[in-house]
């Protein structure tokens, strides 16, 4: 296995998802976007599979980059949606297929794919309000194409390249699809049973403040400067500004710069990192030396 699939790297690829029950949706950096609308007959089978919908997404979008040829042998992928099941599925799905078959099938599936291409995948977490435009390819299907692009070219053409269009799904994705919705109609998932919260009211305590015999004065009438709330305005979103590709990397490379809560590093024979709890073996030690120059003395 190639280095540049297991160590930490800068992302080439940037791509955004969105779904819902009606439909799913998304775009990359260079402009490709796509949109696949649910058939109405499987709408009521995926209205309680939204997370699944938007793992699917995410898989799509990489996907359909894929076979397009517009990715490359070793890419780093950028996911970025607001579902955080989603987000989180991409590094670890351990599902149950008894329990959760189209998920396992889902997660078996974006296995596959990145085994096959040779690529490597990080993910973000977006608010809502930031993933306009995979939302609108998730959701607008009263217009069509060239009406949805010109949408989205006129009113958030700061979100998208100039060359964005919308691209018809591959004929191996639409396959996959449907087949994966109609084992979803054939399925029924294990819910949990629903447990009883308590409505009991507690007694109210006692009431120990002590009334004050001091005056309340109030010097609002006698403050003569006036008050200008201009940090209440609201900002700017994100998403609306010019360089929103070049945001989203940052966000994505402040995210990976803290420090993690385990860290091992082995250097000149030293080992960084939590380690058990060993006792001393004698009783009167030297100080240590940092040089190293000196050794435990009985």
């Amino acid at each position: 296995m190639s280095i540049n699939l297991i160590t930490y790297r800068r992302p080439s690829f940037l791509c955004w998802s969105d779904a819902c029950p009606e439909g799913l949706g998304g775009f990359d950096l260079m402009g490709f976007a796509w949109r696949f609308q649910i058939p109405a007959e499987f709408r009521e089978v995926v209205k309680q599979k939204n997370n699944c919908l938007e793992f699917i997404a995410i898989i799509i979008t990489i996907w359909q980059a894929i076979l397009g040829s517009r990715s490359n042998q070793e890419e780093c992928f950028l996911s970025l949606g607001d579902n955080s099941s989603a987000v989180g599925w991409l590094h670890k799905a351990s599902v149950d297929p008894a329990k959760n078959l189209p998920l396992f099938l889902v997660a078996r599936t974006f296995a596959q794919i990145i085994l096959t291409n040779n690529i490597c995948i990080y993910s973000q977490h977006i608010p809502g309000i930031s993933n306009k435009i995979a939302d609108a390819l998730s959701r607008r299907f009263d217009l069509n194409d060239d009406q949805l692009t010109s949408l989205i070219n006129s009113s958030i053409y700061l979100q998208v390249q100039s060359s964005f269009k919308l691209c018809p799904i591959h004929p191996v994705i639409n396959s996959w699809m449907t087949c994966w919705l109609q084992k979803c109609s054939g399925t029924r998932e294990l819910h949990k049973t629903q447990k009883t919260k308590r409505v009991e009211c507690g007694e109210d305590g006692l009431n120990i403040q002590i009334p004050s015999d001091s005056a309340m004065i109030s010097g609002w009438k006698d403050y003569a400067q006036n008050i200008e709330f201009t940090l209440l305005e609201p900002l700017q979103p994100p998403s609306d500004e010019e360089n929103f590709p070049v945001q989203t990397r940052k966000a994505w490379l402040l995210q990976q710069s803290k420090r993690p809560w385990q860290n091992w590093v082995r250097s000149l024979g030293q080992t960084w990192g939590t380690t058990p709890h060993m006792e001393a073996v004698h009783s009167v030690c030297t100080p240590y030396l940092p040089d190293n120059s000196r050794g435990c003395e009985i």
